[in-house]
């Protein structure tokens, strides 16, 4: 009986074996398409032998396992080229996008040709300065310069908002994935606690695993509860067991949050690959946001009510009392040292909030700096784009924690593609606007000019404040700027406005008090009621107002204060992504800058030696205690002729060589009107009395080799030289007594010189790039010329000699007797400003425009013919740039196209490659995990057959017991 009951339970074994194997293939075949599912297989094993006389014998099969066909190595493999996959994928489709706008190939209203059309404009002003459609022309491309910068900035932050919605959605997938692993890890735990395995459930787990793989950069491991740990990017846990750590986004801002709450940042560089480190690393190109470096505290800070400091927080009300002190070290973008103590009473200021610690934070590192407080950390970020130094330490009443750690840094190997476009628009603005503050156009400004840029109080707060010229430790403003002024009468006078000393603490009103200032010194300002031209602070803006009759014009702007404040520039706005052509040029395209004011010759309006009438009629009869009469005779450049330009004994005029001058003899009973034909018979001179009975004294016209004179004679007294001087004859006299030489009169005697203060002719001079030369200007004391008893003939020689050659000018008298001073060409000197300054003992001041030796010859004039501002930034569009990698405008811009292109095909080419890839690898894995239907269909069939015969066993066995029974009965 035991034979027959063994083999009974042998049959039904393998009836249940056999009808589990078929539900097993059954499974398989449902889930042929399944390309999650690995394929399964029943394990069949014999059950324990039975003893017998005979020895064991065999007890059956049973089903051991369902064994789950699933290679991890090479799922693993898949996944990390999914996560590759997923990078470039999502770099694709973003610079996809990227490269539309930045087609120039197939666009002919692309900005590089926008950009030359821009140039080709200005150029064509320079060759016709006074030619209003040229200036129209100007205006119209540079608009459509604007809108075509404005298109690529839009459609830059347009793919920036598409990048942070799609960051949410993977974050939002990646937090729903990892809930979901960590829930089937669960399960799968407590399901595999007997030893068997949860095969479907681990198929939705490696499913979700590799969907987690192509959104996130992770690292998984399994546990010997068969759960996976995984992390994400460089040592993130995202799940561990049943538990798991959440993702947060916001704007395009992605952080970690651990599990005290902390919010850690995740970039690019913690989250390198995935779809999520994809559009990461294409945020970090587009967002400009990127260029700028940080670094920020590791600790994050709570006030005592137990929530994230903010900056209005008082230090009071962060537990903080007494005198606290902050101690400040670190390095500014350039790797200048920053050290100092910040220090408050807050007895005393009980106020004093976080935002003013951040404000002297800044102040220490000369505003290059930003320092704000942002999620309970203290943050500080550069001003400046790119790599840097940037290092900072804080020790105080207040735990900020250590700012070395990386993870709450950011730093800058190179500019990103928002970056490198950014700078192009800057540099682009910042050329044309740097050169046209330094010009005027066909008229200068009248009534009201009002700068771009708005402050709320501090000159530092301007946009280009960085931009400004400051003195070598960053704590003052240096530098100058002209304002031409062109009063009622046509006259032009320079005003120099120095900012040397300037604090950069200073206020913008400060600026307008320093401007007012220079404008006293010239005599056009006295106070707020009493003024001809005036600067004063509306709206936070700077604005300049001239009274009727007046107008104004700037020009070398040294300190870069008019370009910061936005006066007298084209394009208005410093972020190309915001900005547009000056409005006012626009309705006014006649105030386009193409000319300049500095010169590289100047010519007096009033001659310097010219025609010489007596204030009064004179009485021809009269005679003088002379019995000699001298004339020295100067050439165009001021020199004495030292030898006689034509005898003239034969009409009784000898040379004396010991005066280098002609000599006449006077009978005392000779009248004036006889030396007058004396004088006149001489082939330089002119003289004579006119029909109003004034005596004339003058050069003849005719002649080219004299171009000055002056008289002398020897008399102490009632000579004729006193004449000239009482009639205010002021040519350059002098007296020959007792064979001394004293001068009588100067030739500056017309000229209304300060009797309090030295007077000096002050030469700027300006190279190529309209620096000053040796940093100050070139100087001639008026004063110690008189008082050395010089003459106006003196000035020239000054001008034109040996020790002065240095500054390459040189001064002559042009056939009318004007002044004329120019560049020679010989050294540095290629533009110049001549004007009239007194020294006090202590400091140089400009004289009031109705005083002094240039302001009264006058000679400045607006010439709309002028071409050099036009020129010059014509001229931009090829000027090496170093802040552009030592490129073009153009060239730079058209790397940055060049780049996208060749960025794009890169990404097609990688993700084209890993398609390739993981398609052979899925086929890898389908060789091993993939139902085949054909193996299937055999299995299917061995197992129907071994299924009927085991029937059959169980058939024939009851037919046995049949038998036995009948038997027995």
């Amino acid at each position: 009986m035991a034979g027959l009951t063994a083999a009974l339970n042998i049959a039904k074994n393998a009836l249940l074996t056999f009808q589990t194997a078929t539900q097993v293939i059954s499974h398989n075949v449902a889930n042929v398409s399944n390309e999650a599912y690995c394929r399964q297989k029943p394990i069949e094993t014999t059950y324990p032998s039975s003893p017998s006389p005979a020895g064991p014998i065999g007890s059956g099969v049973k089903i051991e396992m369902i064994q789950r066909y699933f290679d991890a190595f090479l799922e693993k493999n898949i996944n990390l080229k999914r996560t590759d996959y997923g990078l470039f994928s999502a770099e694709e489709t973003g610079l996809t996008i990227l490269e539309t706008l930045f087609n120039e190939v197939t666009n002919e209203s692309g900005l590089i040709n926008i950009l030359q059309n821009f140039w080709i404009a200005w150029q064509n002003l320079s060759n016709y300065p006074e030619n209003l459609s040229a200036r129209t022309q100007i205006i119209e491309t540079g608009k459509l310069i604007v809108e075509a910068l404005k298109a690529k900035f839009k459609g830059l932050q347009d793919l920036e908002i598409q990048i942070g919605l799609k960051l949410k959605t993977i974050v939002e997938r990646i937090n729903a994935l990892s809930s979901q692993i960590a829930e089937l890890n669960l399960r799968i735990s407590a399901m595999e606690t007997g030893g068997k395995l949860a095969n479907d459930l681990r198929d939705q787990r490696d499913k979700l695993v590799g969907e987690l793989s192509q959104l996130v950069s992770i690292q998984y491991f399994e546990t010997k509860e068969g759960a996976y740990n995984i992390v994400l990017g460089k040592g993130f846990n995202l799940v561990e067991l049943g538990r798991t750590w959440k993702l947060e986004v916001s704007g395009t801002d992605v952080y970690w949050i651990s599990t005290k709450g902390e919010k850690i940042p995740l970039t690019s560089k913690e989250v390198s690959s995935g779809e999520l480190g994809g559009w990461l690393r294409l945020l970090e190109q587009l967002s400009d946001e990127f260029n700028y470096e940080y670094v920020s505290g590791n600790k994050v800070v709570y006030n005592l009510s137990g929530e994230l400091i903010s900056e209005a927080d008082k230090l009071v009300d962060l537990g903080l009392s007494g005198t606290v002190t902050f101690n400040i070290t670190g390095t500014d973008h350039f790797g200048n040292e920053i050290s100092g103590n910040i220090s408050y009473n807050l007895v005393a200021n009980p106020n004093v909030t976080l935002k003013d610690l951040l404000n002297k934070i800044e102040e220490l590192f000369n505003y290059t700096v930003s320092a704000y407080i942002r999620d309970g950390r203290l943050f500080i970020e550069n001003k400046y784009r790119g790599s840097g130094e940037l290092k900072f330490s804080i020790t105080g009443p207040i735990d900020f924690g250590s700012f070395d750690d990386p993870t709450y840094q950011r730093r800058v190997v190179e500019l990103n593609f928002a970056g490198r476009l950014k700078l192009f628009g800057e540099e682009l603005i910042k050329a044309v606007n740097e050169l046209h503050t330094q010009g005027v156009g066909l008229f200068f400004y009248e009534k009201e000019l009002e700068g771009a840029y708005w402050v709320n109080q501090y000159i530092k707060e301007l946009p280009y404040f960085l931009d400004i010229t400051k003195t070598s430790d960053g704590s003052e403003i240096t530098g100058f700027f002209y304002i031409w002024i062109k009063d009622d009468a046509g006259k032009i006078t320079p005003v120099k406005v120095s900012l040397d000393g300037l604090s950069v603490n200073a206020t913008l009103n400060d600026l307008a008090n320093r401007i007012n200032s220079a404008l006293n010194e010239a005599g056009f300002y006295n106070d707020p009621t009493n003024w001809k031209i005036r600067s004063l602070v509306r709206n936070g803006r700077l604005v300049f107002q001239a009274q009727e009759g007046y107008s104004f014009g700037f020009s070398n702007d040294t300190s870069r204060i008019l370009l910061a404040t936005g006066i007298n520039i084209f394009f208005v706005g410093s972020d190309p992504a915001n900005f547009r052509v000056n409005e006012l040029l626009v309705r006014k395209p006649e105030l386009i800058a193409s000319g300049k004011m500095d010169i590289s010759a100047f010519r007096s309006e009033e001659p310097l030696f010219g025609i010489f009438e007596s204030s009064n009629p004179i009485d021809p009869s009269q005679t003088f205690n002379i019995t000699k009469l001298y004339i020295r005779l100067y050439d165009q450049k001021g020199n004495v002729i030292t030898s006689p330009p034509l005898d003239l004994t034969n009409q009784g005029i000898i040379w004396n060589n010991s005066l280098n001058a002609y000599e006449i003899d006077i009978d005392p009973s000779t009248t004036l009107q006889e030396i007058l034909n004396k004088l006149n018979s001489l082939p330089f001179l002119r003289a004579y009395v006119n029909a109003e009975g004034k005596m004339v004294l003058t050069l003849d016209p005719n002649q080219t080799t004299v171009y000055g004179f002056e008289i002398g004679d020897n008399s102490s007294t009632n000579g004729f030289v006193d004449l000239l001087k009482s009639e205010k004859m002021y040519i350059p006299a002098f007296k020959w007594y007792d064979n001394s030489e004293t001068r009588v009169i100067t030739g500056f005697e017309r000229f209304n010189f300060d009797q309090t203060k030295e007077d000096y002719l002050s030469f700027y001079l300006f190279d190529e790039n309209g620096n000053l030369i040796k940093g100050q200007p070139f100087r001639i004391s008026l004063d110690q010329i008189i008082s050395d008893g010089g003459t106006i003939f003196t000035l020239l020689q000054k001008i034109n000699s040996y020790e002065n050659a240095v500054n390459g000018l040189s001064a002559r008298f042009d056939r009318n007797g004007k002044l004329i001073i120019e560049t020679t060409g010989l050294y540095d000197t290629k533009t110049f400003i001549i004007q009239d300054e007194l020294y006090d003992g202590t400091d140089y001041v400009q004289t009031p425009y109705n005083y002094g030796f240039i302001n009264t010859l006058k000679g400045y004039e607006l010439e709309r013919g002028d071409n050099r501002i036009a020129q010059a930034i014509a001229d931009s569009a090829t000027i090496i740039r170093k802040s552009l990698n030592y490129s073009t405008l153009q060239n730079y811009y058209s790397s940055i196209v060049g780049e996208v292109g060749s960025a794009t095909n890169s990404v097609k080419d990688s993700k084209s490659f890993l398609e390739t890839l993981i398609s052979q690898l899925k086929n890898i894995k389908e060789s091993i995990s993939g139902v085949s239907l054909d193996e299937e269909m055999a299995n299917l069939i061995k197992y129907q057959q071994a299924f009927v015969a085991s029937a059959k066993v169980l058939t024939t066995v009851e037919d046995m017991f049949e038998a036995l029974l009948n038997a027995k009965r």
